[in-house]
């Protein structure tokens, strides 16, 4: 009898273990994949023309946080502030087309352009001259050049960033944010005025 006992201790510790070895194996990413980081192809941040998917070692680090947040391993209060600019906005609403509801960035977030340019924000929303730009992409390190004629807009539509636009001046081109930089606030738009 108390060799069955034995023996069935051994079989449920084995299984334990068991599931315990393919928990921490699905709760680790497979090397290579999105889910180890977004710099990886096919990943948010990876860019096909750079020759390892991402521009530089900020890159790779900020890909690896946003991959763990995506993956739920860590919590976005678990990313150092430094790489927070590519965490998507946290969803504070069911209708984020709602113009109250659109959530502006915190004053200082900087987005890349390829290394080429960076753009900072310095606020206040839907006002000219709310974004610094840096050329060789370095924010705010890089060669400053005034930004008196761009706006970042947040708007529900590119409609309505045109008319939000209008306010500020002669419009010469509204564009989506997203065509110039990686991980974009939603609903943001670069505002021109001539």
């Amino acid at each position: 009898m108390k060799q069955k006992q034995i023996l069935l201790f051994t079989f449920l510790m084995l299984m334990l273990l068991a599931g315990n070895a393919v928990h921490a194996q699905e709760a680790t990413p497979e090397p290579g994949t999105p889910q180890e980081n977004e710099c990886n192809p096919g990943g948010a941040l990876y860019r096909e023309e750079n020759q390892d998917g991402c521009p530089t070692e900020w890159y790779w680090k900020a890909g690896w946080y946003l991959a763990a947040v995506n993956n739920g391993r860590i919590s976005r209060d678990d990313v150092p502030d430094e790489f927070t600019s590519v965490l998507p906005p946290p969803d504070t609403s069911d209708d984020s087309t709602d113009p109250d509801n659109i959530p502006e960035p915190p004053i200082g977030t900087c987005w890349f352009l390829a290394n080429i340019f960076g753009y900072r924000y310095i606020g206040p929303i839907n006002t000219l001259g709310n974004l610094d730009l840096y050329v060789t992409g370095d924010c705010p390190d890089g060669d400053h050049i005034n930004g008196r004629t761009l706006a970042l807009i947040l708007a529900p539509s590119e409609a309505d960033a045109l008319d939000i636009c209008a306010t500020l001046g002669t419009v010469d081109y509204v564009e989506p944010f997203s065509n110039q930089v990686y991980l974009a606030p939603e609903h943001s738009y670069l505002c021109y005025v001539l």
